[in-house]
This record gives structure tokens, C-alpha cells and sequence, in this order.
């Protein structure tokens, strides 16, 4: 990019300026596509709040937020006591019987969080499967020690088109409540 920025003198005392030549063309120069990135045109956050300086670091930074917001999450709970090896449930059935759905694309399971009425040791795993426990696969595993509850940070990557599924796999949990946060992409 080259441009040719002149100053002329004017009768007033004053002084005219613009742009004489830019990138080849001269004379009353315009702006046409293809003059600036993204990146050299400056953005002004005053109102949005968005950390960004430029408009494609605030392109960049919301297109962020849209890859790791597709999914809010998906809960699974079963009443009463909860064994070891039993699974917790989508409404009332089973989630190794007809899980939830994952319907986006480069999704991963990026936290855990878990609710029970005693305080309790117990592990919960995770799975992702085709439906009717057929090709039960694990995710992981997460271990509530001595607690109500907690929540953890995971990094279990899971297949699109599958199901989740979550059971209790060690010890028992009392009228408990487990959830996924997922990210991922929802084209």
C-alpha cells in the first residue's frame, strides 16, 4: 500500500490537505474494497464492551463466544438412592437407553457439575453411545469426595450424532442431579 499525502497553503492563512495518489490510483482518490483489513480499521467498544481495538479482533473475539456457547448444557437426575452401576436419567428414562443427543460439531464436554442430598463419596462417568447401550464408549470419570456436590473442569471430546450417557459408578449418591456443559460448533 502507498499513498501521497499532501498540504497546500490557502489564502486564509490555513491549509488544505488530503490524499494526492493511493496505491496507484491519483487525483481525488476513494476508498475501494480491498484498501484495509479488518485488522487496520480501528473499533470503538464504548458500548459493547467487547475487548477489541480493531474490528477483526472483535470479529475474532465474538466468533470465540459462538464456538464455545452452542450447547448451555444437559442435566440428568434419578430420585431416591442412587447404586453404584445404575444410570441417572433423561426425564424418566434411562441415559444408556435413549441418552442426550449431540447435535454439534467439534463438541466437548467441558465441565461437570453434580448435586446430591448427603454428603457423599461416589463417582460419576460419562459415556457417549448410538442409542439402547449399544457401544457404550467412556468419556471419564469425575469422584465427588465427601461433599454435597462440585463442579470440574473435563476435556472429553464427543463424537456429533451420538448420546450422552452419565451413571453413578462407585459407591451411592441420594436424589442426585448431574449436568454438562458443552462447547462446539452449531453449523
Amino acid at each position: 500500500m502507498s499513498s501521497t499525502y499532501i498540504e497546500l497553503p490557502q489564502s486564509n492563512g490555513g491549509s488544505l490537505s488530503g490524499v494526492d495518489s493511493f496505491n496507484g490510483r491519483v487525483g481525488t482518490v476513494v476508498s475501494i474494497s480491498g484498501d484495509y483489513s479488518a485488522a487496520q480499521i480501528t473499533y470503538s467498544n464504548i458500548v459493547s464492551g467487547i475487548p477489541a481495538a480493531n474490528v477483526q479482533a472483535a470479529i475474532d473475539y465474538l466468533a470465540n463466544i459462538a464456538n464455545t456457547s452452542a450447547s448451555p448444557g444437559f442435566s440428568f437426575g434419578r430420585a431416591g438412592v442412587v447404586a453404584a452401576g445404575t444410570y441417572l436419567q433423561c426425564e424418566t428414562v434411562p441415559s444408556n437407553i435413549s441418552g442426550r443427543w449431540v447435535y454439534i460439531t467439534s463438541a466437548k464436554v467441558v465441565r461437570v457439575y453434580v448435586s446430591n442430598e448427603i454428603s457423599s463419596t461416589f463417582d460419576i462417568q460419562a459415556y457417549y453411545h448410538d442409542g439402547n447401550s449399544v457401544n457404550l464408549t467412556s468419556l471419564g470419570t469425575v469422584s465427588v469426595v465427601a461433599a454435597y456436590g462440585g463442579a470440574f473442569t473435563v476435556n472429553w471430546s464427543v463424537p456429533t450424532n451420538k448420546q450422552i450417557a452419565v451413571k453413578v459408578a462407585s459407591n451411592s449418591a441420594k436424589n442426585i442431579v448431574c449436568g454438562l456443559e458443552l462447547s462446539g460448533t452449531n453449523l
